[in-house]
C-alpha cells in the first residue's frame, strides 16, 4: 500500500510540474511582443478617472478607466486595421534599448506619469509628456497620443451614428 501511495504521489507532482510548463510556454513571450501598453495615473481629473489604460493590439484597441480604489468605471473597445497597428509599431523600432526611467526636468503640474509596456518591456515617463524627454520619448509618446485619441474619435463617431 506504501509503495502504491508513493507512486501515486510521484505521478500526481509530475504531472503538476509538466502543467504548469506547459502554462508559462502559452502565456509567454508570444502576448507580449503582440500589444502595447500605457498605462496613466497621477493626474489631476475626475475620481473616477483616476488610473487609465490603454492596450493595444494588432485587431484592437481597450480604453480603460479605474477610480482610485482600481474599480473599473469604463471600457470603450475599437476595431482596428494590421496597417494601422503596424504604423504605431514602427515608432518602437528601439524601444527595448532605452533607460526604463526617464523624468523629464519640465515643471508641469496636474499631468501625471505613465507606464509603456511593449514586447514585456516597461518604460515609466514621469511627468508624462513629450517635453524635456529625449526624442526616442517624444516620438513615441506623440505616436501613441495621436494613436489613442484617432482611434477613440473614430469610435466616439461610430457611437453616435448608430
Amino acid at each position: 500500500m506504501r509503495k502504491v501511495l508513493i507512486i501515486f504521489m510521484l505521478v500526481f507532482t509530475l504531472t503538476f510540474i509538466t502543467a504548469c510548463s506547459v502554462e508559462n510556454t502559452e502565456t509567454g513571450s508570444e502576448n507580449q511582443e503582440e500589444k502595447v501598453v500605457l498605462e496613466r495615473y497621477g493626474m489631476f481629473t475626475l475620481q473616477e478617472y483616476q488610473f487609465q489604460k490603454t492596450t493595444i493590439t494588432n485587431t484592437s484597441i481597450t480604453f480603460e478607466t479605474f477610480d482610485s480604489n482600481m474599480n473599473r468605471t469604463g471600457i470603450t473597445n475599437s476595431s482596428i486595421s494590421q496597417e494601422q497597428y503596424n504604423k504605431l509599431i514602427n515608432n518602437f523600432d528601439n524601444f527595448t534599448t532605452l533607460d526604463k526611467q526617464y523624468n523629464s526636468q519640465i515643471n508641469i503640474a496636474d499631468i501625471g506619469a505613465g507606464n509603456i509596456t511593449y514586447q514585456g518591456y516597461e518604460i515609466k515617463i514621469d511627468p508624462y509628456t513629450q517635453r524635456g524627454n529625449p526624442q526616442e520619448i517624444a516620438k513615441i509618446i506623440t505616436a501613441l497620443n495621436r494613436f489613442v485619441e484617432n482611434s477613440l474619435e473614430f469610435e466616439n463617431k461610430n457611437n453616435t451614428t448608430q
